[in-house]
């Protein structure tokens, strides 16, 4: 019945927006948080710093380094629940473009289902940014490496590594330090990041647009039956 999943659709994806856009907000005010604080702590001594650090710049580092990536996931599982709604009113036929959701989504996935829509097209480069660039290279990754590795740390300390490199010889081992990561390098590439996050918010409501244009000329054009 189109009428029935128009609602759906329209009750999901309102919610989606609505959540995401409290998130893009949340990712700034974080950001606007740390700007606060850098001349702070940029005057202070080096036990004050270390206060600061602990208290207030690397509880907030720690957020604004991730959202980019926990936007993407998202942003992508909105998209993809979008898609999906649409589709399987619209292409029931085509098993291809239907999703239920229970399968883990990744870009892949999400493309296939995707293709029939124009700001899908558009949406995905965009999300390929969020996570990658600045953010990652200026930052050793940080996001990963927290979740998954050693981080370096941020505004004082130094982080030790072992690299190890194959060669036809065997194997090399070495162990090296990392210097803390500044904190003006954390709020230059997180900036950087908000402005693509908010790149693919836009994306995104413009293929719901997209979609729900499609689901409502498909609603009129059904025949109503006879009571």
């Amino acid at each position: 019945m189109p009428g029935m999943t128009l609602g759906m659709y329209q009750q999901s994806v309102s919610d989606f927006l609505r959540e995401l856009a409290n998130s893009t907000n949340d990712f700034r005010g974080w950001i606007n948080t740390l700007a606060a604080w850098a001349p702070v702590y940029n005057a202070c001594d080096q036990d004050e710093r270390l206060s600061l650090i602990k208290e207030h710049i690397s509880p907030y580092s720690a957020l604004v380094l991730g959202a980019p990536q926990a936007l993407k996931g998202r942003i992508m599982f909105a998209a993809a629940t979008s898609c999906g709604l649409a589709n399987h009113q619209l292409t029931p036929s085509l098993p291809g473009l239907q999703w239920n959701g229970s399968k883990f989504l990744t870009m892949a996935v999400a493309s296939k289902i995707g293709q029939p829509w124009i700001n899908w097209r558009r949406l995905a480069p965009i999300l390929g940014e969020l996570g990658h660039g600045p953010i990652s290279e200026g930052t050793d990754d940080y996001r990963n490496q927290r979740e998954h590795g050693h981080p370096r740390n941020i505004g004082i300390g130094i982080t030790t590594y072992v690299s190890v490199e194959e060669h036809s010889e065997g194997r090399t081992l070495e162990f090296g330090l990392k210097q803390a990561i500044p904190l003006e390098t954390v709020i230059e590439v997180a900036v950087g990041q908000h402005a693509v996050a908010v790149k693919a918010y836009e994306a995104l409501c413009d293929l719901a647009q997209e979609q729900f244009g499609a689901l409502m000329a498909a609603a009129r054009a059904t025949p109503v039956p006879n009571a």
